[in-house]
Formats: structure tokens, C-alpha cells, sequence
């Protein structure tokens, strides 16, 4: 369907509704290798709505209820509608605008994305491959059946995250295995199954998620599916996931409608026990069932309350603590702290952690949240196999603006970030109480050239980096965080420093590193990425990065060139590259 088609139905039908669309803002990349259709468009409107073409599509609106049965009319007489799944959800809270900003969809958004929800795997599993839907009656009768046989081969998968699951889950009658993968995000999932999988060999699985999100008082969710009954997008691709492994997994089943479905087929919880998890400001909703499955994570007495603002210390996930024990801080999450006091720490789903941990370098006139966003998409591809540690570097720079020729420009009036280098040029500005200093000089394209001072401080403080959140199994660095990081490589030799590896993207041979090597070759384990054609790169010269790779022993480095700019780029086929680096050292 197109684009523009879609976004003028939504907005003649929702009109009534959404009264602050004026200002929207629409984004549109496509998925590389694929033509305009093969995409997924999400909207945002004060409630919102996602489409995966072949898949489904799912929109949440807000509003009173009145509104929201006109609303369902109309837009249930569409053809394009057809057979929608309409779910209604209502609570006591009033609904007004200030409740309408207070959920972030106070303007339409439009944005075309890969996926809707990310698996983590590559290439994404067939959804045509997903499992067969049960309605709550026949996910009901089938566990009751199962659970009449002496020997069953049925087994419950609950595939929602770990506090989702901690207070309220499914409880099949004796004979019915029930899986619980404990993982802290969806993309978690796959890594489980797979090292699970001997447990749903052969099996009739019967997995379920939570398929709705309300964000008002009075909320409709629909869904339209061009394949499938319902819009539960993370079931379809858990489901297609393990179908994928071939004959021994074909019996998989998903609850249609999810626990709501269910819930609503079976007010007094049926085989559901305790509050089902809901992503909005009521956090849970209880079925007419009074038990409670959760308990405070930290005296284990009963409780099953979440705070929204009692979230672990070192990863947000939210954490269950009773009213007496909310006062102990930091608050951890379970997997954090099994990870903190266990020798083998345990990692999202999976029972040994096998991530590797990179210390990550930024470039010349930049910080560590430059780096991290740089870095966001390879950091979000490669999250099952390592975790990014971004640092500021110890030399903090002056803010500086361009003057024009008749130096009227003014001052920039945003807020400055501090700005950081670990390699400074001797004769460059300083850094003064000044908040901009004004320069006439435009950008030196051979600046780092001359950065040749400041090594002996960014070596002390790298130094107490690695004492106090080490260890690392290896090194990146971008730009002059590259250099640096090969300065690094090449004092593991000497015992100086303990890294397995380097990663060096558009990097450059510093003066520094010259009086280090001294004409040999860094025997460290590298991978290099930079551009591979002339004038790409208008930072640093191809050239440059490839007298880097020169720097190391042709056995133990690996150089992948690519054809973009000054960036990490992260298509499937370099992403396959660094995969192969990585998996040396896992």
C-alpha cells in the first residue's frame, strides 16, 4: 500500500482523535537490497500504529470509550480493514490532553524501518514459516488434554522478558513442562532456543506472549494481518524462529490475542496465575484470581507491585522490591546481580556470559556520547556478541567557531558539550573559561598530524581505566581513538597492557606510535575498517589507514575496506566480516 495513501487515511479517520498532527515528522530508510515495498512503516499519533508488509500491523489509539466505539465503526468499514482483531482496555484515569502529552504521541510520526520488533538474528525467519494460532478455548482444552495424558510431550514456552514473567505466568497442570528463558529483552530469545533446543525437540510447544501496549485511559488496539489472525509480532517471529530448525520443531503454537484474549475468555485466570504485564501507566492488570506469584527479589515475602522507578542500577530493567526493603540501594536486578557474584556470570537467558567487553576510544574533538551514537547501529547488530564501554578522553578542548571573512559571525547560542582529545597539538588553542573562542582557520584536513603532545596523561588515565572497570577483552578506537588504540596494541608485548585484540577504524599512524614501534611490526590481533577509496574519507586518507594496517603482522590482522566516509558501516556484508573477527575470541 502506499505511503502517502495510508497516512491520509489515518489521519481523515482519526481526525476526531488527534488534534495535534500538525507538526509531524516522517523518516523513511530502506533496507538495502530491497525495493520500496519490502519495508515497515510505524506510525505515532497520540497512540500509535506499525506495519510489516507480509506480517501485520497494529495501531493503539486513546480516547474516551464513546469516542473510541465511533471510532472502531468507522474505520471497520474500510475495506482496507477488514477482519481487525478490536481490543478495548478502560481504566479509571481520566483522559485529557495533559494525559495525551504525558505518553510522548502528542504528533504524528511516520517512520519506515527494518523491523518492527528485532529479533537479533540475521537474516531475519520467515513469518510465512510462523506457528498455528490456538484461540484461548483451544490453548485452554489443549493444556487440559496434555495434562490428562501420564505422558505428555507438550511444553509451555513463556517468551516474554524476565519481569514480565516474575508476577504473573502460566501454570500448566503436573505432566507439562514449563520453560521459562529468563531473558532481560526480546533479542535475548534466540540465543536461548538455541542452546535449549534439545528441550522443544520433538515437542508440541506452546508459547505465548503479551500482544498489546496501552498508553491511555480508554485504549483500542487493532490489528490487520496479511498473513496471520493476529498482530502479535514477537510471537510470529519467535514461533517462525524455532520452526526454522527444521521437522523436529514443526509442532509449535501460539496463543491468539495473547494473555488479554485469554484473560477476557477466562476472568478468573484459568492457567494464568497472578497480573499479566502491560506497558503503560498501570504497569499490570489482575484477573478475578487473588494470588500472587511474585515476591520481593530481596526477602522473597509475596509482592508483586512494580515501582516505575525502582530499576536496576546497572541495566534499567525494573526491579521487584516490597515497601520495606525499597530503602536498600543500589537496587539490582536479578541477572545483574547473579553477574556481579557469581565466578561464571550469567547473562540475559543464556547460562554463561559470552560477550566480549570493548573498551571504545573516540576521535580528535569529540566525547564518548559522539562515539556511542556513531557506533549505536554496530553496537545494536552485534549486541549478543559484545558490549561497548565508551570513555571521555582526559584532554578536555576549546569550544570553537568559525569566523567569517568580515568576522561578523556570532557566538553559537547552543549549549556547549565539552569536547575531549588524547592527543593534542603543542602549539593548538588551549582550553580557557571561555565558553567559544573564535577561529579563522578553517578545518585542517591534516590536523592529527601535528597531535603529538598529551600521551603521557592519556597513558596514566587509560591505565587507572582499566584498573577500575577492566577487565577488557579488547580495544576500538575511531580516528585519533584508533591511533591511540594502537599505541595500546603495541605495548601488550611488553606486558604493559592485557587485551586480546584492536579495532582500528579510520585510523592513522601517530608520531607517538613511530617512537613506540621503532620500524617493527605489532604483533596484536587487529581488525581494520576504513574507506578504500580516495577521497571518501575527507577526515583520514585512505592512505593513512592503510600505513596503519601496515604497522601490524599480515598473520594476525584482518582490513576491510569499505566504500563509505568517515564512518563504521554496518550492511550485512561487513557485519558478516566482523563476526568472523570477533568469534576468534569468544
Amino acid at each position: 500500500m502506499k505511503t502517502r495513501a495510508f497516512v491520509e487515511l489515518w489521519r481523515s479517520q482519526s481526525r476526531e482523535f488527534f488534534s495535534t498532527t500538525s507538526s509531524s515528522r516522517c523518516r523513511i530508510p530502506r533496507r538495502p537490497g530491497t525495493g520500496s515495498s519490502d519495508r515497515v512503516l510505524r506510525w505515532r499519533c497520540w497512540g500509535g500504529y506499525g506495519l510489516r508488509p507480509g506480517a501485520s500491523m497494529s495501531r493503539y489509539v486513546g480516547g474516551s470509550m464513546e469516542s473510541l466505539r465511533e471510532h472502531i465503526d468507522a474505520v471497520a468499514g474500510q475495506e482496507l480493514f477488514q477482519g481487525c482483531d478490536f481490543k478495548l482496555a478502560a481504566c479509571s484515569r481520566p483522559m485529557d490532553r495533559d494525559a495525551a502529552a504525558s505518553c510522548g504521541f502528542d504528533s504524528l510520526s511516520v517512520r519506515l524501518v527494518e523491523e518492527i520488533v528485532t529479533l537479533g538474528v540475521f537474516p531475519s525467519p520467515s513469518l510465512a514459516n510462523a506457528g498455528k494460532h490456538l484461540s484461548p478455548e483451544q490453548f485452554h482444552g489443549m493444556l487440559d488434554q496434555a495434562g490428562n495424558l501420564k505422558q505428555s510431550n507438550a511444553v509451555v514456552l513463556d517468551a516474554r522478558n524476565i519481569y514480565e514473567t516474575r508476577i504473573g505466568k502460566f501454570c500448566p497442570p503436573p505432566g507439562i513442562a514449563f520453560l521459562d528463558p529468563k531473558i532481560r529483552q526480546y533479542s535475548d530469545l534466540p540465543a536461548w532456543i538455541d542452546e535449549h533446543a534439545e528441550q522443544l525437540r520433538n515437542k508440541s510447544v506452546l508459547m505465548y506472549f503479551f500482544l498489546s501496549r496501552f498508553f491511555h485511559s480508554c485504549v483500542i488496539c487493532f490489528c490487520v494481518c496479511c498473513r496471520y489472525c493476529t498482530g502479535g509480532v514477537r510471537c510470529e517471529m519467535a514461533s517462525a524462529y524455532i520452526r526454522s530448525k527444521g521437522e523436529e520443531f514443526e509442532n509449535v503454537y501460539q496463543l491468539s490475542g495473547g494473555i488479554q484474549r485469554y484473560l477476557e475468555a477466562f476472568p478468573e485466570g484459568g492457567y494464568f496465575h497472578g497480573k499479566n504485564f502491560v506497558f503503560d501507566h498501570r504497569i499490570s492488570v489482575p484477573s478475578l484470581q487473588d494470588k500472587t506469584v511474585g515476591c520481593c527479589y530481596s526477602c522473597k515475602s509475596p509482592y508483586d507491585d512494580y515501582t516505575p522507578r525502582l530499576r536496576c542500577s546497572m541495566c534499567r530493567m525494573l526491579v521487584l522490591l516490597c515497601e520495606s526493603c525499597k530503602a536498600s540501594v543500589p537496587y539490582l536486578c536479578e541477572l545483574c546481580a547473579a553477574n556481579r557474584h557469581s565466578s561464571e556470570p550469567v547473562e540475559s537467558g543464556r547460562d554463561k556470559c559470552s560477550k566480549l567487553r570493548i573498551l571504545c576510544l573516540h576521535g580528535f574533538r569529540q566525547n564518548a556520547s559522539n562515539l556511542k551514537g556513531r557506533l549505536a547501529s554496530l553496537s545494536k547488530k552485534l549486541r549478543r556478541t559484545a558490549e561497548f564501554v565508551f570513555i571521555d578522553a582526559p584532554h578536555e578542548l576549546p569550544l570553537l567557531y568559525q569566523l567569517l571573512e568580515d568576522e561578523t559571525r556570532r557566538e553559537p547560542t547552543a549549549q556547549p558539550h565539552k569536547k575531549f582529545a588524547w592527543l593534542t597539538d603543542p602549539d593548538g588553542p588551549k582550553a580557557s573559561t571561555q565558553t567559544w573562542t573564535p577561529v579563522q582557520k578553517s578545518f585542517d584536513p591534516m590536523q592529527y598530524q601535528k597531535q603529538t603532545s598529551g600521551w603521557s596523561e592519556s597513558w596514566e588515565y587509560l591505565g587507572q581505566v582499566l584498573a577500575d572497570r577492566g577487565p577488557f577483552d579488547g580495544v576500538l578506537g575511531f580516528s585519533q581513538g584508533a591511533a591511540v588504540a594502537a599505541i595500546l596494541s603495541s605495548l601488550k608485548d611488553a606486558g604493559l597492557i592485557d587485551i586480546k585484540f584492536v579495532v582500528l577504524c579510520s585510523g592513522f599512524v601517530s608520531p607517538v606510535l613511530e617512537q613506540q614501534v621503532l620500524g617493527g611490526l605489532i604483533d596484536c590481533p587487529s581488525l581494520h575498517i576504513f574507506s578504500g577509496k580516495t577521497g571518501n574519507d575527507r577526515q583520514i586518507a585512505c592512505t593513512e589507514s592503510e600505513r596503519l594496517a601496515g604497522k601490524f603482522r599480515p598473520g594476525s590482522r584482518m582490513v576491510v575496506r569499505h566504500d563509505s566516509g568517515h564512518i563504521v558501516p554496518t550492511r550485512p556484508d561487513y557485519l558478516e566480516q566482523y563476526a568472523e573477527f570477533f568469534k576468534k575470541f569468544l
